[in-house]
């Protein structure tokens, strides 16, 4: 299963190259300086189809990513802020690369528990992001399905659980790139 993942990578002029990865589940540990893109990505089973048919390629077909992280940069030249506008919610992590493939995992936590707002924060985790997250899953469920019996309003839900995610790690607001920039 899929992990989607915005992958921010710090150039020396202190811009940022943006790339996607499907398999971002541990990633942080995966890159490095000789892994740079992650390794290789985990198999699909639905590998390069022209080749499995013995046809010739045409159309722009190319065959699936084979790395972690795509290659081809969704951006590049990047400021801070233009990283923080980028996540949303489609997005369950930020991923950080310094130059040296030092990295740090934000986790995008969408606030809503019954999936109507775009309301996000990031979080930088106390513990493994991993564990948050599953955390993260099991306790906005637990609040969605209070809202739906109406022991809780959307409002009062969305509270609680930025309450309880600020408890796990430091929280940063969409519109906010500070924690971007010191590095």
């Amino acid at each position: 299963m899929g992990h989607r993942a915005l992958v921010a990578y710090r150039q020396p002029d202190g811009t940022f190259t943006l790339r996607y990865a499907h398999w971002g589940e541990n990633l942080s540990a995966a890159i490095g300086p000789t892994s740079p893109l992650g390794g290789s990505a985990p198999h699909s089973g639905t590998d390069d189809v022209a080749t499995d048919l013995g046809v010739e390629r045409r159309n722009g077909y190319e065959p699936p990513i084979t790395t972690r992280v795509d290659p081809r940069p969704l951006t590049v030249g990047v400021t801070a802020a233009d990283v923080v506008d980028a996540v949303d919610v489609s997005y369950e992590s930020l991923v950080v690369v310094s130059p040296a493939f030092e990295t740090t995992t934000y986790l995008v936590c969408w606030l809503d528990p019954m999936g109507v707002g775009e309301e996000l924060v990031l979080v930088d985790p106390d513990d493994d992001p991993e564990t948050l997250r599953g955390w993260y899953v099991e306790t906005k469920s637990r609040l969605s399905g209070a809202v739906a019996d109406g022991t809780l309003t959307p409002e009062s839900a969305r509270a609680t659980l930025r309450r309880a995610l600020s408890v796990q790690g430091t929280l940063y607001s969409p519109d906010d790139a500070s924690f971007l920039r010191d590095g």
